[in-house]
């Protein structure tokens, strides 16, 4: 009985089971149908747009169409579920909707829109995988022009809202990506009360802002409303809503206020303390436009005045006022003005800066501001004007890393064959790549080399007498000749090439780490970017820190540079601080001890080295610090040893204290000092060896010859092998070098035997794999300088040697250096002509005699110049001249832009030169470049203008579209390794002394003209004719041409034979 029952219950659930599965199905089957009929009611309206856009609009990207229909089928894909393809169809059917009602004729035509379909993929395989939101923060800029294509509402909302915060004005001219979606009045009113400013501008047209304005229902839209029906856009009373809205006082009474300049930076900065202030975007704006007025009108003053007159011109300003002052315009902040603000201040502070005024400052000011007097060592000042708590607040500030917006990767959507991509799914390794890294700014496909494609200018062959001890190897030489030529040919790993190619230009590849970061060479690479570009590598942490080796790189950043790490030593909850706090290496947990023992203001940390040995307390340290000679010093006792901590802050140190003390030199050699030198009396000779080698650049014939001499001096019976070895070598190839150029090498080897004499040649010709371009560089200048039959005899012979030892031992990379070496020796060769004469027929330099015209106009046939000036006497007076040569002449026209000026050409080829005026330096080349992303230029000849200090700051502006480069300043010939890298095929003019106003103008003139007027430029008789007008320039003979230019020849022709 009991058996029937189970088997009768057995058989009512199978029933119910199968009725069950039975509605399910037909329920599925129903909803499945109303989904379709929902998809094909999309697609119907979807293909209307497309006619309508087909008829109305004249010329369309033949790409446009091909790719809707392909996005359009990849939404209905059969791999989403039936709820996620109406979601995709709805999407594309908006952004196709937005295009009609938006998109210009230009747009259409330029193929421009066709990116939407592209990124919609993308969109679409992050939202089905659930990882949508964290890859548009990847890509916001790009993202947020693409709003309409993010398929899920509550994380558009969430994405625009983050956006605003940070940029409300890009967000409202987007605003016609999401301005009918539900949740678009809500993301407009919290604009208008960060941003009334910006706001009301749409206010005179109908569009998506206006829209919802006029719609909204906040007090604070209400109150921009009514400001603007009242008033106009000219009224500054959109500012002070927060007051009115109080009932602080009237709209009128805010109109009036306004008008008062002061009265309204008063009441703005006293809003700003408010936490529930609103406008606070604009308001910062206005705060900064109206300090920069006051900071030019303290520069004024502090020319002509003492401390006193500018501490008179703010008597009505508090100091929280005059703080503002200072850290909104510190870009227009002089050296000067900076001191004489700081003492106006502190005449007047009668308490430290609060927590709640600290606060009120826009961050992102607050940190350029703190990295400005850091730079100009006013750190230790400002910091001692601010209370505790505001203080840990900085520190974390100026820890924190900028966080790059770039452009999705659309290599993985790009494809001959569109409609099979599209309706197909993404490849699951092409889809996690794009998750995992962050996007290439470029394409995967590999450019055509440009020796395939450019002209081949022509070589000039120089014949060279035979000497009678040459006579018995003629025979071998006409045997050679006679022989086929085989070309060297150097194949270089796909691991090597890659290296090498990142370093060639580290700073480019340190910007694209994600691009590289999944390579099995990519810890290599970072490693030794961590020793040569610490700052970098911390600031892009987020890029790699994932990987198992991002505490090694970590450690390798921080033993190169201990002052770079100490940003993010005083923040505990850092993830750089978290990281480190896990290593296991010695010399990074004494580090990270430090803080315990050494404030952060204090510089100690440059001398890490010397702490972490004992051979200084921290205290000790400190007080050094405070006096530069007592820390120059300090420095190169560390310096001289063969391995220290902190190598890069040390060498870094050791260069601005050179030049520095070197400039002090100069200047007081050209006054007729009486003691030009007095500065370095008490130095001793491995003092002064180090500021000439590190202060290379500032070294002219008058300090040199000084300082040699005072050397020569100190050294009494020491030769110079003995005090080498007392410096473990540092920087020897660099002294031997400015020796030979200035004719001074046979007295620093006097004293030495032949053995060492024989020995330090052999030396400083061996190179190594660990050494680069700038090195065989070095070796090749410096042999352009000696004379001595004897030296060349060794250095020769050493070079022959060293390229055999390089050829068995298959290094490519070596071989490469000593090739190139080799190429440059022929012709004045002492020893072994026929082997130097062979390789050089191998080896085929490249040739830059001719810089032809073409080369420097852009496609639209326009030839665009940057030149850049900076704030100091020399950078003044040069910008001066500069207007007053073209200012004359009839063909060139001169256009203010305000914080920069425009020469451009009236006649012939179009030429435009733009150039920042000095006392705008920051904001004047800011501004030159914001136009020329906004037009899509470039500069295809840079220039720089003014002390060798900025030199650096202008160089890295550099890269491979330059083809002309200009460096004016002192001793910018020694600066140039990284311009060469950056911009391989650039034409490179500099001087090796003195840079002047009265030789820079003239070449420049010269070489405009020749643009201009549609000749090609020969560098050799440009040379010549410039010799015939300037020679008798004292300074002239200093400046190398193209032609003539070592470094920029090897550098060239070095990677080039290695196919990089």
């Amino acid at each position: 009985m009991f058996k029937k029952q189970k088997l009768l219950l057995v058989c009512l659930l199978a029933i119910a089971f199968v009725h069950n599965a039975v509605a399910q199905s037909a329920m599925d089957s129903t909803l499945l149908r109303e989904y379709n009929t929902r998809i094909a009611a999309v697609e119907k309206s979807y293909n209307a747009i497309k006619t309508k856009i087909a008829g109305e609009f004249p010329k369309i990207d033949k790409q446009f169409f091909p790719l809707a229909d392909a996005a359009f089928s990849f939404a209905k894909n059969d791999n989403f579920t039936p709820d996620k393809k109406v979601i995709y169809t709805n999407t594309l059917l908006r952004f196709i909707n937005i295009i009609y009602d938006n998109a210009t004729d230009a747009e259409m035509a330029n193929g421009k829109l066709n990116d939407g379909f592209k990124y919609f993929i993308l969109l679409a395989e992050w939202d089905n995988k659930n990882v949508l939101e964290q890859n548009i923060r990847l890509y916001r800029k790009f993202t947020l022009g693409y709003a309409s294509l993010i398929p899920d509402d509550k994380i558009c909302e969430q994405f625009i809202v983050d956006y605003a915060r940070e940029n409300p004005d890009e967000v409202l001219r987007n605003a016609w990506q999401f301005g009918k979606r539900n949740f678009a009045m809500q993301v407009i009113d919290s604009i208008v009360i960060a941003a009334p400013d910006l706001a009301k501008k749409y206010l005179t047209s109908d569009n998506e802002v206006s829209y919802n304005i006029v719609r909204s229902k906040s007090p604070v839209s209400k109150y921009l409303l009514s400001v603007y029906r009242t008033y106009g856009l000219r009224s500054k009373a959109y500012l002070l809503a927060y007051n009115v809205l109080k009932n602080e006082f009237s709209m009128d009474a805010a109109d009036s206020i306004g008008d008062n300049n002061l009265l309204l930076f008063k009441t703005l900065i006293k809003n700003m303390k408010q936490p529930d202030a609103f406008g606070k975007h604009s308001v910062y704006q206005v705060l900064e436009n109206f300090s920069i007025e006051q900071v030019r009108k303290a520069n004024d003053i502090s020319q002509n005045q003492t401390g006193y007159a500018v501490a008179e011109y703010f008597k009505a300003y508090s100091s929280e006022e005059i703080f503002s002052v200072m850290l909104y315009g510190h870009k227009e902040l002089s050296l000067q003005g900076l001191t004489n603000i700081l003492g106006a201040i502190k005449r007047i502070i009668y308490s430290p800066f609060n927590n709640n005024f600290i606060a009120s400052i826009q961050p992102n000011k607050l940190k350029q501001f703190l990295a400005y007097i850091e730079k100009n060592e006013r750190l230790d000042v400002v910091l001692q004007m601010i209370d505790g708590k505001s203080l840990n607040y900085m520190y974390q500030l100026m820890s924190q890393p900028i966080l790059p917006s770039l452009e999705p990767d659309f290599s993985i959507a790009d494809s001959a064959d569109i409609q099979a991509l599209f309706k197909s799914r993404l490849p699951e390794a092409g889809l996690s790549v794009s998750i995992e890294r962050t996007p290439k700014t470029t394409p995967d496909k590999d450019p055509v080399p440009q020796a395939v494609t450019k002209e081949v200018e022509s070589v000039e062959v120089v014949s060279i007498p035979v000497k009678a001890d040459t006579v018995s190897t003629l025979e071998a030489e006409v045997d050679i000749e006679e022989t086929t030529v085989v070309p060297v040919s150097l194949r270089l790993s796909e691991r090597e090439k890659n290296l090498l190619l990142l370093k060639k230009d580290l700073a480019s590849s340190l910007k694209e780490i994600p691009k590289f970061i999944n390579e099995n060479y990519a810890e290599e690479l970072l490693i030794y970017a961590a020793k040569q570009a610490p700052d970098e590598i911390f600031k892009r942490f987020d890029t790699y820190k994932s990987k198992f080796f991002a505490v090694k790189i970590l450690e390798a950043a921080g033993k190169a540079s201990p002052t770079s790490l100490k940003r993010y030593l005083y923040s505990s909850s850092h993830p750089i601080f978290l990281l480190l706090e896990t290593s296991t290496d010695s010399i990074i947990k004494k580090i990270m001890k430090m803080p315990s023992q050494v404030s952060y203001p204090s510089k100690a940390y440059i001398l890490t080295d010397a702490i972490l040995k004992h051979k200084l307390t921290p205290s000790q340290a400190d007080n050094i610090c405070n006096s530069p000679q007592c820390m120059f010093k300090e420095l190169v006792q560390i310096a001289k040893q063969k391995d220290y901590i902190g190598r890069y802050s040390v060498e870094y140190g050791l260069t601005d204290f050179s030049l520095r003390f070197l400039r002090e030199i100069n200047d007081n050699i050209a006054l007729n000092e009486p003691e030009p030198f007095r500065i370095v009396e008490n130095f001793t000779q491995e003092e002064i060896y180090f500021l000439m080698v590190f202060g290379r650049e500032e070294v002219v014939t008058g300090s040199f010859n000084g300082l040699f001499s005072r050397l020569k001096t100190k050294m009494q019976s020491e030769n110079f092998v003995q005090l080498l070895q007392d410096i473990n070598d540092s920087h020897f190839r660099t002294f031997i070098s400015m020796c030979a150029s200035y004719n001074k090498l046979s007295e620093i080897l006097t004293g030495l035997n032949e053995p060492q004499r024989d020995s330090l040649f052999v030396k400083f010709v061996h190179l190594t794999k660990d050494e680069n371009n700038n090195d065989g560089a070095e070796i090749a200048e410096t042999l352009n300088s000696i004379k001595d039959r004897d030296l060349l005899t060794i250095i020769h012979s050493r070079i022959k040697a060293e390229y055999l030892r390089a050829e068995q031992d298959s290094n490519n990379i070596v071989l490469a250096l000593y090739s190139v070496l080799a190429s440059l020796v022929d012709g004045h060769a002492v020893v072994e002509n026929s082997w130097f004469n062979m390789l050089s027929k191998q080896i085929k330099l490249p040739a830059v005699s001719l810089l032809p015209n073409k080369n420097l106009m852009e496609e639209n046939q326009d030839c665009i110049e940057q030149m850049y000036f900076y704030n100091d006497v020399d950078g003044r007076e040069s910008f001066v001249n500069f207007l007053n040569t073209f200012k004359v002449l009839p063909t060139w026209q001169t256009e203010d832009k305000g914080s920069y000026v425009i020469v451009r050409s009236v006649e012939g080829n179009k030429v435009e030169i733009y150039a920042n005026k000095p006392e705008y330096e920051s904001n004047g080349q800011d501004a030159i470049a914001e136009y020329f992303k906004a037009n899509n230029l470039y500069p295809i000849v840079v220039i720089h203008r003014g002390h060798s200090f900025h030199t650096a700051s202008t160089l890295q502006n550099v890269d491979e579209r330059v083809k002309l480069l200009l460096v004016g300043s002192c001793g910018g010939f020694y600066k140039l390794s990284n311009a060469i890298d950056n911009a391989p095929d650039a034409h490179i003019i500099a001087t090796k002394q003195i840079g002047t106003k009265t030789v820079n103008d003239p070449i420049l003139l010269s070489l405009n003209e020749l643009i201009r007027t549609g000749r090609n430029i020969v560098w050799k008789d440009f040379w010549e004719q410039m010799r015939q007008k300037i020679g008798s320039n004292p300074h002239f003979a200093d400046y190398v041409p193209p032609h003539q230019n070592l470094k920029s020849l090897f550098s060239r022709a070095y990677f080039s034979l290695l196919g990089v």
